[in-house]
């Protein structure tokens, strides 16, 4: 059997993640207007750290809370970069829906909200492959539930931030842009101005 296919064969097994993923995203709002994504990004900070992702989160602007995960490999072959957003429409008139946009309710095989087809559907699609890479592919297994997040600094290059999901103060540190392919990093939206090496 191929790589691919066990991959895709382990993808399936995870089904039920994707689901569960889905709609705990759908159940945090993060409409734009006005932006604020911080609690979604806290939730899918924790999935990738709890799989052994090294995990930055980014504020580039108040509450406008980008996620970055990296699982570094052994060997020197390519990178793979998955990316997406968390904000969402507004839901407008809630007298138009016929279910709670932020329940994430499943009928008829369909999970119904805010944002489960664009994009928070494919976000936990995205975690679930980085799952079974990480669990299958890489032999982690995951990392345990007692795994810290990584040590923040208290420098001048950090901002506090406190988690509306959690409640708990951490502060943010900027992202080690170097880290990242030049190609993905020149690429990536909202970079700051002279971020990396180059």
């Amino acid at each position: 059997m191929s790589i691919e296919r066990r991959l895709m064969d382990e993808v399936e097994r995870l089904r039920g993640d994707i689901i569960e993923y889905t709609q705990g995203m759908v159940r945090i709002p993060s409409e734009n207007p006005p932006g604020d994504e911080a609690e979604v990004s806290d939730y899918v900070s924790e999935l990738l750290a709890s799989l052994g992702f090294d995990v930055e989160q980014v504020e580039s602007k108040p509450k406008r809370v980008n996620t970055l995960a990296l699982l570094e490999g052994a060997g020197g072959g390519k990178s793979l970069l998955w990316n997406g957003h968390y904000d969402t429409v507004p839901v407008g008139n809630l007298d138009n829906w016929t279910v709670d946009p932020f329940g994430g309710e499943v009928k008829d095989g369909r999970i119904y909200g805010r944002g489960s087809g664009d994009m928070k559907g494919a976000i936990a699609s995205v975690v679930v492959a980085a799952k079974a890479w990480a669990t299958w592919v890489c032999g982690l297994g995951g990392a345990s539930a007692s795994t810290p997040w990584r040590t923040r600094s208290s420098s001048a290059d950090t901002a506090p931030s406190t988690s509306a999901r959690t409640g708990t103060s951490r502060a943010w540190k900027r992202p080690s842009w170097e880290r990242l392919p030049r190609e993905a990093a020149s690429s990536w939206p909202g970079l700051p101005s002279g971020a990396g090496p180059w």
